[in-house]
C-alpha cells in the first residue's frame, strides 16, 4: 500500500496520467505537466520539493523522441541524465524513494 505525497513528473503524459488515476486512491498525488514542472529546472524541482514534501517522487518525464535526441544532444542529456541525477539528490535530502521510469530506446534489458 502507497501513503503519503507521491509527485509524479511529466504530467500529462500517457504513463504519468495512469500512475495517478491508479495511486490517487492511496495517496495525496500531484502530477504537474512540463509546462508546470520542467525536471531541468533545478529550482522549480526545489521549489516542488520545498512546497509539496513528497515521500516518493516517479519520474515519467523524459526527452524522449529518438531523432530530435540525436540531434540535440545537450538537451536529451539535460532532461535525461542530469535532472535525474537531481530528482535523486533531491529525493535523497528528503528522504523519500525515487522511481525512474525508463525506455528500451535507453536500456533494453539485455545487457548486464
Amino acid at each position: 500500500m502507497i501513503a503519503g505525497r507521491v509527485l509524479i513528473t511529466g504530467g500529462g503524459g500517457q504513463l504519468a496520467s495512469d500512475l495517478e488515476g491508479l495511486l490517487e486512491e492511496h495517496a495525496e498525488v500531484r502530477a504537474p505537466a512540463h509546462a508546470a514542472l520542467d525536471v531541468a529546472d533545478d529550482e522549480a524541482v526545489l521549489a516542488t520539493f520545498e512546497a509539496f514534501s513528497p515521500t516518493l517522487v516517479v519520474n515519467c518525464a523524459a526527452f524522449h523522441n529518438v531523432e530530435v535526441c540525436e540531434r540535440e544532444e545537450a538537451r536529451a542529456f539535460a532532461v535525461n541524465a542530469r535532472a535525474v541525477k537531481r530528482l535523486a539528490e533531491r529525493c535523497s535530502e528528503a528522504g523519500a524513494r525515487l522511481v525512474h521510469v525508463s525506455t528500451n530506446y535507453v536500456f533494453d534489458g539485455d545487457a548486464a
